[in-house]
């Protein structure tokens, strides 16, 4: 792409030590790393592990963990001896590969516990600072499985029980929980009410799971729930038709300005001077360790001359997503990050090396729609997108829409259509697992750089 740049931009550019520049700028969006951050091959007793991550927020929206969703092998589903394979999978495979740590940072991990878990004593292999051990609901309670549950709460286990239906019979193990969680999708509004009021007395922690909008988030809330899991925050309230808010109207002059064919620098280090917050996040990145400046970069023009034109409209459009997303739980940014480097790395795995960057934009534009409450063919309209990131923004299943399916439903846990699309895209399913895994240690390492928290 030409970079057009006034003659007092490429005056300044010379004045820069080409070295110090070739430096510090940040990797092109096209370079892969040779060798996975993540490899699971010759570890013990694991064979095509998978693991995704989903998010579950407290009262006010912060992300108090996240529920680990694995399979071993796409085929295998929860149930019988599959579904202790994938638990067993994941403790003795890909977390002690990775960390917990990497997927949940300072967070509780919800892992899932079959009864065969439970009384051969898995959970023991687990870290109990950041662990909640989720008892599905298929384990019945009896004497074996309550002493093994009983055995892990006196070595300073947290227990959570799935998918809460009122049986008596589970008062033993919901005497030991720190948290229920009730599928808010099929129990009856009369249990989603009743459950909080009956275990209210037991200083338990009620949790909503499959909440899909936020209206159902507000009904559990004021019926007493005060944890909630699911997809409700990655999409658009449904509002009365009103303005979107000055300011994002403001963030939304950025992303037209930086998304542009040929970005006019000159008008960017304009609109970027006005706003103080912006420009101080841009200055602390690139004067960041990760770029290693020998000399302090203190002003907009030089930071832009610095990064050049793709990171200038990647690290631009992540700002003022979350500046926008300001409103919204801070999850939606996060999981944009991590799908731009997904969709980014899934591309190249694919061979498609020249939509990299495009790739990326897309994986980070994804979430527009719930950060804006605006329906995306709505948005796009506004964007000066390329066509085909256009297609695949507004769902359509084919070209670099199929990569950003592929990552929505590795996300989801629907592990049939992962390994359809990636089957189409003709992309490993280990490899997908392992891209998904360095885009949450990547986008890590980005938030810990930056003040985006």
């Amino acid at each position: 792409m030409l970079l057009l740049l006034r003659h007092d931009y490429w005056e300044e550019l010379n004045v820069i030590d080409p070295e110090e520049r070739t430096a510090t700028l940040p990797p092109p969006a096209e370079a892969a790393p040779e060798t996975p951050i993540l490899s699971l091959q010759g570890l013990p007793g694991t064979n095509e592990v998978y693991v995704a991550r989903q998010a579950i927020f407290d009262r006010g929206l912060n992300v108090y963990g996240y529920e680990i969703l694995s399979r071993s092998g796409w085929e295998n589903r929860f149930t019988g001896e599959n579904g202790d394979a994938a638990t067993n999978q994941v403790i003795d495979g890909a977390l002690h590969t990775f960390g917990l740590g990497t997927l949940v940072g300072t967070r509780l991990g919800f892992i899932n516990m079959t009864r065969r878990m439970l009384v051969e004593e898995f959970g023991f292999l687990l870290p109990r600072e950041n662990t909640m051990l989720e008892i599905l609901e298929t384990v019945e309670p009896d004497a074996e499985v309550i002493a093994a549950c009983r055995a892990l709460k006196d070595a300073g286990y947290r227990l959570a029980i799935d998918d809460y239906t009122g049986r008596p019979e589970m008062d033993p193990l919901v005497a030991l929980a720190d948290v229920v969680k009730v599928d808010y999708r099929a129990a009856s509004a009369e249990q989603r009410a009743a459950y909080p009021r009956m275990l209210a007395r037991r200083g338990l922690l009620m949790l909503a799971e499959k909440v899909e909008s936020y209206a159902e988030q507000r009904e559990a809330l004021q019926a007493g729930y005060q944890l909630f899991q699911g997809y409700f925050f990655c999409r658009p309230q449904v509002l009365s038709r009103k303005e979107i808010p000055a300011y994002k109207v403001n963030y939304l002059r950025f992303l037209r300005e930086v998304n542009r064919t040929d970005v006019d620098f000159p008008e960017l280090e304009r609109i970027l001077g006005q706003d103080v917050a912006m420009s101080l996040k841009l200055l602390r990145y690139i004067n960041s360790a990760q770029f290693g400046l020998r000399s302090k970069i203190e002003t907009i023009r030089r930071a832009l001359i610095m990064l050049g034109t793709r990171p200038i409209k990647a690290w631009v459009s992540l700002l003022a997503l979350s500046a926008m997303g300001q409103d919204k739980p801070h999850e939606l940014i996060v999981s944009s990050l991590v799908r731009s480097h997904f969709c980014q790395q899934l591309g190249l795995a694919a061979g498609m090396k020249e939509h990299a960057f495009d790739l990326s934009m897309i994986g980070m534009l994804s979430s527009l729609d719930a950060i804006l409450d605006r329906p995306m063919p709505e948005i796009v309209k506004e964007l000066p997108l390329s066509e085909p990131v256009k297609a695949a923004l507004i769902g359509e299943p084919y070209g670099l829409g199929m990569v950003l399916n592929l990552a929505k439903a590795y996300e989801m846990g629907d592990w049939e259509h992962c390994s359809a699309l990636a089957n189409s895209l003709t992309i490993e399913d280990s490899r997908v697992f392992e891209i998904y895994c360095q885009s949450i240690a990547w986008s890590n390492q980005i938030f810990q750089s930056t003040e985006l928290n």
